[in-house]
């Protein structure tokens, strides 16, 4: 990690106005420090389903995808990442722009890669991430938020639906598709805001997924 200090960003969205750090960015920041310390990403294990959508667009598939890859180094020590990744497209590009989101995804929460990029801001875990490309002067940063509180309608609601899929499918898999990507290693009511959506995007690929999951 030590030797990518930061990604350029050389994605530009015209339409939009915004400028990312695209997966050949990343790429092209990593490549060399992975080769040097001989190591290598590979995915071993794909889940995806797909879901059709109308929007204001038209009609469209929206593809989610749970992928899981292996970091190996040449001493053959490995570990296993699974990222999340989501995309939508009116023709057959649905797959491939979830594949880039996970593998972006996973190379960044990896390696911890400062972007400036936040996938929050962006419309799902596939889309280029957001950044104005003339962002005004940073604020001071806002204060962590509080884990929610124990026994709001929310985080029992979250109970009860990880309740059924541990039936369904087994508490190892719901750990691995959808507590495990949302940082959530403890009790629920302590986990933040932000991670109970990642739980909500977690149990939605799970449910959508049930053929290869």
């Amino acid at each position: 990690m030590a030797d990518v200090k930061n990604v350029e960003k050389t994605g530009q969205n015209d339409f939009h106005r915004y400028a990312y750090a695209s997966e050949a960015d990343l790429l092209r920041a990593l490549q060399p420090a992975m080769a040097q310390h001989g190591l290598m990403m590979a995915p071993v294990k794909i889940d995806v389903s797909y879901v059709e959508e109308t929007g204001k667009q038209g009609d469209q598939v929206r593809c989610d995808a749970v992928v899981t890859y292996r970091l190996q180094h040449t001493s053959g020590e490995s570990i296993e990442v699974v990222a999340l990744g989501q995309g939508s497209d009116k023709a057959d590009k649905a797959a491939y722009k979830a594949m880039t989101g996970a593998l972006k995804y996973a190379l960044r929460q990896t390696f911890l890669i400062p972007t400036g990029d936040d996938p929050d801001k962006g419309a799902s875990l596939g889309s280029d991430d957001q950044v104005p490309s003339k962002a005004p002067a940073p604020a001071a940063p806002a204060p962590a938020p509080a884990p929610t509180a124990k026994g709001s309608p929310e985080v029992e609601a979250l109970r009860q639906r990880l309740a059924g899929l541990v039936k369904t499918h087994g508490m190892d898999q719901v750990k691995r598709v959808v507590l495990r990507p949302a940082g959530v290693t403890g009790r629920l009511w302590d986990a933040s805001p932000e991670q109970l959506a990642l739980i909500g995007d977690g149990i939605r690929v799970l449910m959508n997924g049930d053929e290869g999951v």
